[in-house]
């Protein structure tokens, strides 16, 4: 099983591409043109050279090698990769993820703070018996050592965040839309999917009556579950829809103020013909009027 790296600050540590300069063997960069949202990629030279006077058109497939740079022939893709370590960190969760194979560990920067105006969509492609592992992490070594529980992913706007696949997660914060906006946090897909959430925040920024959380197999869902274990749930509003739930299990353990931001008029809905399990157990709801 592979190991991985995130983290938008030492994805921004790394030196940009420069035109016309000797690059030493193992030299690292970025690029120089700001490359869309979630393309942000690491290439690596192991012989060094000296580089054109205009960028590469650089190729953005994992490990791919790049088209020669003046005399520097040997670029390649590099971003996350362990060998690197934090020195070619990814700049975003849904980019690292789209490296992972089924069990592979996905280190994020404690200092990881991620933020775009879109919608986001993390897609775990861990299965139930090969989970992949998202762990929040001090980054003063390599490999990390201690667990963090700092890290932040954000959306801001009328943009929601949603969850597929198979992942335990820990020590992050997810906070969903701002402002006025109606904004979702989901977990919505018919295929099988778990998630579990230890040490971690999941908030909805925005305050519109449309926001909520929506955990929701469908009609024709199996197989689903969110766990969330010392995990806390945000609102912005009372007047937000709570969490929605159908044709999933949820399991909630052990959290003190598992409710945080203002408490909905309504906590947990269940939707209509769509049977689902609840299991709270061990949190302090004191907050829930």
């Amino acid at each position: 099983m592979a190991v991985w790296y995130c983290g938008s600050t030492k994805h921004a540590a790394v030196a940009q591409w420069a035109a016309a300069t000797v690059y030493a063997a193992g030299s690292i960069v970025r690029q120089l043109a700001a490359p869309a949202v979630g393309s942000e990629r690491c290439f690596r030279t192991a012989l060094g050279g000296t580089s054109a006077g205009a960028e590469p058109a650089w190729v953005l497939t994992k490990a791919a090698a790049q088209p020669a740079d003046n005399t520097i022939a040997d670029w390649v893709e590099v971003t996350g990769n362990t060998a690197w370590g934090w020195l070619a960190a990814h700049a975003r969760l849904s980019a690292a993820l789209a490296w992972l194979a089924a069990g592979d560990t996905l280190y994020v920067s404690h200092a990881h703070a991620e933020t775009q105006a879109a919608a986001m969509t993390l897609t775990s492609p861990g299965a139930a018996a090969t989970t992949c592992l998202v762990l929040c992490v001090n980054d003063g070594a390599t490999p990390p050592t201690t667990l963090a529980t700092t890290g932040t992913v954000t959306t801001t706007g009328n943009f929601s965040i949603s969850f597929l696949g198979f992942a335990y997660v820990y020590g992050l914060t997810f906070t969903a839309g701002s402002g006025a906006n109606a904004t979702l946090i989901n977990f919505t897909s018919t295929t099988p999917w778990g998630y579990v959430f230890d040490s971690c925040s999941l908030v909805i920024g925005g305050t519109s009556t449309s926001t909520r959380f929506i955990v929701n197999g469908g009609s024709s869902g199996d197989d689903q579950l969110l766990r969330m274990v010392n995990t806390s749930i945000g609102f912005s509003a009372a007047s937000t829809g709570g969490l929605t739930f159908g044709n999933v299990r949820i399991e909630w353990y052990d959290k003190e103020s598992a409710v945080t931001g203002t408490s909905p008029a309504t906590l947990l809905t269940p939707i209509a013909n769509m049977p689902g399990q609840v299991v709270l157990a061990g949190l302090d709801l004191s907050t829930v009027t």
